[in-house]
């Protein structure tokens, strides 16, 4: 009991880990490490990135918690970017709408704004020619400058919608796919941890058992070969007492003569 309780105890440690929200500190450290690889940042990259994620792990997780491994980063990675992608999308549809106004528009931090160029997400989001990173053109609001044909294409605007609403259903699938994959794979190791100490704590016990009955065998052969001696020894003395009795005999019948 006290080995489940432990294993439990530390599953839900393990979850609580894994709630928590990425600090600044970590997304900073994210960021800039990722600069010096770009392709990586972007997801352009065909080699195995197990490594670098992992070592990057080592080093956003002395930042935490929270804490997590090198395919939580590189998810965290991914979640960052579909989450600007989002908030892209969203300024782009206000911008179209309001005709250049301001309500409604996702003010974007320092931070965000350095990751957006960082994988050039304005091309991926409203194609190449794009008018705003998330906030509009601060000379053609002041202005009141209105876009051109060009860049207003209502039909591409309605398809660009209807596949981010695609996406966005996507991304919550998948998310929820990876973390019922990653509480199955919790519950499975904590399982098998529990399984092992069970394994081990049964061996202890048969090898127990066996050293008991090994030593209940000994103490019932010393027993048996006390008894056989005391038997002996019995037997001895029997004797003894038998020949002292001949003898007194002996000598009483010879002093019976003698008279």
């Amino acid at each position: 009991m006290d080995i489940s309780l432990t294993s439990i105890q530390l599953w839900l440690t393990w979850k609580s880990l894994k709630k928590r929200t990425t600090n600044k500190k970590q997304y900073e450290t994210l960021i800039k490490v990722l600069e010096d690889r770009p392709d990586i940042a972007k997801g352009f990259t065909r080699r195995n990135t197990t490594t670098f994620w992992s070592d990057l792990s080592i080093q956003l997780n002395s930042l935490g918690p929270p804490i997590r491994d090198g395919s939580g980063w590189k998810k965290v990675w991914a979640d960052y970017k579909s989450a600007l992608k989002k908030k892209l999308a969203h300024n782009k549809m206000e911008f179209m709408a309001t005709g250049g106004g301001p309500n409604k528009l996702i003010q974007l931090s320092e931070l965000e704004e350095q990751a957006i160029q960082l994988c050039g997400l304005i091309n991926t989001v409203d194609g190449i020619g794009c008018l705003s990173q998330g906030v509009p053109d601060k000379e053609n609001v002041e202005s009141g400058s209105e876009l051109s044909d060009e860049n207003i294409i209502e039909p591409t605007i309605s398809v660009q919608c209807h596949a981010n609403k695609r996406q966005s259903a996507r991304d919550l699938l998948e998310l929820q796919i990876t973390q019922q994959k990653e509480f199955h794979m919790a519950v499975e190791t904590l399982l098998t941890a529990t399984n092992k100490k069970i394994d081990d704590f049964v061996h202890y016990q048969r090898q127990s058992a066996k050293a008991m009955q090994s030593i209940n065998s000994t103490l019932t052969e010393q027993i048996n070969e006390q008894k056989r001696h005391n038997m002996e020894m019995e037997k001895l003395k029997l004797q003894k007492l038998e020949l002292k009795r001949k003898m007194l005999d002996m000598q009483i019948d010879y002093v019976n003569k003698s008279q």
